[in-house]
């Protein structure tokens, strides 16, 4: 059995944040926020910072400016230094355009705040100052709780044991952890780091309605820069089925397309003949692009990698490890993996299973999440409603979207990930974007037609088209209708029944 790195792989792309420097780590990058905060890195997880007249932005992970493609990271956080301390109102507004997987800690002499991505893609912790003396972060929770010694929450390991149970996929609810001293830094809020307090800032005004035509070419315009911006940077492989967004995602690439990649798995069941991968395939074979067609085993192979992939983040989950260890064994860290997740945000997810959009209670997101009733989810679930304060025109259960589901299942696939991939690209992981997107009729996101999915793929490669899209789900709701309607049939025939 071959021997791995295991000092890169532990915790790597990670970072941990607090009042002093984590020494055990030798190898890692130690960069100093103020005289009191202290950064200690993972050599895997890219820096840059910036600093003058007593203020600083510094950067953890990547960042991309859609509108300037050939930017680099420094080029983007010098002009992002010039701009917030020229105009402090705009503190976060300067971000919105940009994409990446990134966290900013910016200090503007007086205050020292850090946020992250807009669907909190790097993730962060940090500990609940009601529970701790110091304040600490870091990218999950094993890290802060081995320093402070602190011990599981009973509680917490129940539900989340409950959870694995029902969901494969399972994620925490609210901002919870397994620690009742540590919490999760959701999308839309920022800690001040010298109060270790928690903010949100975003949606900090209503949108503003814009028509069909119009968000068709400005979101073309974004996830095509973007995806130009990262093939700049990174070889890039996109992970291609049969669906709307890795398909728009392939349109995006239509100038790059030669620089990139692309990947389809075999997951359980599937053949070559199945149409999430045959379509790719075929789609992918008229312009002669490369496709790997990657079938993952049944088991981890090294037990090295799985002590490690285990190791790196608590309740890591056995569905993930296998694809990471494929992934490693199959790029080891040569390629950033390009997925399609995250535009769920305005696609009207959660519309059809709740009943009363206008009354939301912790009680409906529970059964969201799959887990009516318990006391646990239940808990954190009511505090996220109760700190939501003014949405303006936003949906709740779009804004639940995007700081549960992306900011918590999204994001935990992320960081485990880091452990197999060189890094995890979301181009639809960009604010102006997203907004941009829900700020359009309902009717233009919704399934099954998504016509604002679709003139976007027209816009940008209308060739692309040229195979269907999820055929194989169409045919299942067809099938789906059809026994209902025979049931329905069978019902009237038979007539009614007397006692």
């Amino acid at each position: 059995m071959t021997s791995l790195d295991t000092e890169r792989l532990l915790y790597r792309s990670q970072f941990i944040l607090g009042p002093y420097f984590i020494e055990k780590f030798k190898s890692w990058n130690k960069i100093n926020i103020s005289d009191v905060i202290h950064l200690t890195v993972h050599p895997d997880l890219h820096t840059y910072q910036v600093a003058g007249k007593r203020k600083s932005i510094t950067l953890l992970g990547y960042i991309l400016d859609p509108n300037n493609p050939q930017d680099s990271d420094s080029d983007i956080i010098n002009k992002l230094f010039h701009e917030i301390f020229n105009d402090t109102a705009n503190y976060f507004k300067q971000t919105y355009n940009f994409g990446g997987r990134w966290i900013l800690i910016v200090d503007d002499g007086k205050e020292i705040r850090l946020f992250t991505d807009p669907a909190g893609v790097r993730q962060v912790v940090y500990t609940d100052k009601n529970y701790t003396k110091d304040f600490w972060c870091a990218s999950q929770p094993g890290t802060i709780a081995k320093i402070l010694n602190l011990k599981m929450d009973n509680d917490a390991v129940n539900f989340i044991n409950s959870f694995k149970r029902k969901n494969d996929e399972y994620y925490w609810p609210g901002d919870s952890s397994p620690y009742k001293e540590i919490k999760h830094l959701l999308p839309n809020h920022y800690l001040e780091l010298k109060e270790g307090s928690y903010h949100r800032y975003w949606p900090d005004k209503a949108f503003n309605r814009i028509s069909f035509e119009q968000a068709i070419e400005k979101c073309s315009h974004y996830l095509e820069g973007l995806m130009i911006s990262a093939s700049n940077r990174y070889n890039l492989i996109l992970s291609l089925s049969s669906g709307w967004d890795s398909r728009l995602l392939l349109a995006s690439c239509k100038k790059i397309k030669n620089k990139c990649s692309y990947l389809t798995e075999i997951k359980d069941g599937m053949t070559k003949n199945h149409p999430e991968v045959a379509i790719p395939n075929r789609l992918l074979s008229k312009w002669n692009l490369k496709h790997d067609i990657v079938t993952f085993p049944a088991e981890i192979i090294n037990d090295d990698f799985k002590k490690v992939f285990y190791k790196n983040v608590p309740f890591a989950h056995d569905k993930w490890a296998l694809k990471a260890e494929a992934y490693f064994n199959y790029y080891n860290f040569n390629n950033v993996d390009v997925v399609g997740t995250v535009s769920d945000i305005a696609k009207c997810f959660y519309y059809k299973k709740v009943s009363n959009n206008n009354k939301i209670t912790s009680l409906e997101l529970s059964k969201l999440l799959g887990v009516e009733n318990d006391k646990f989810a239940l808990s954190y679930l009511n505090k996220w409603i109760m700190g939501i304060g003014e949405i303006y025109n936003y949906n709740v259960l779009d804004l639940f979207y995007w700081e549960q589901r992306a900011g918590r299942w999204v994001a935990t696939n992320a960081l485990e990930f880091d452990v197999g991939r060189q890094d995890i690209f979301i181009p639809y992981n960009c604010r102006t974007l997203l907004i941009d997107m829900l700020s359009v009729n309902e009717k233009f996101r919704k399934p099954p037609g998504y016509k604002l999915l679709k003139k976007m793929i027209s816009n940008l490669w209308p060739e692309v088209l040229s195979e269907p899209i999820n055929p194989h789900k169409k045919v299942s709701i067809l099938n789906k209708f059809k026994r209902k309607l025979r049931i329905l049939l069978q019902s009237i025939l038979k007539g009614p029944t007397h006692k």
